[in-house]
């Protein structure tokens, strides 16, 4: 696990920063105002990150992992 290798930590959060970075001039370049071209990848990754580590060592429950970061998210701000 990248978590438990300082070396493997830092690489996967370069490589995430520079996915936001991706996410965030595609969103520009389709007219997406700020602050959401920038807040909405931001947004997007915390909640991966938090369904991967709910999912644990599961790949099959991930995706209903990240579904149920974001619901919590979105029940949070109504």
């Amino acid at each position: 696990m990248p978590d438990d290798n300082p070396e493997l930590h830092d690489r996967a959060t370069r490589k995430y920063q520079r996915l936001v970075e991706g996410m965030s001039a595609s969103l520009r370049d389709r007219g997406t105002p700020e602050p959401a071209a920038t807040l909405a990848p931001q947004v997007a990754l915390a909640c991966y990150r938090t369904g991967r580590r709910m999912a644990g060592l599961d790949p099959a429950a991930l995706p209903g992992a990240v579904d149920a970061a974001f619901e919590q998210l979105t029940e949070s701000t109504r």
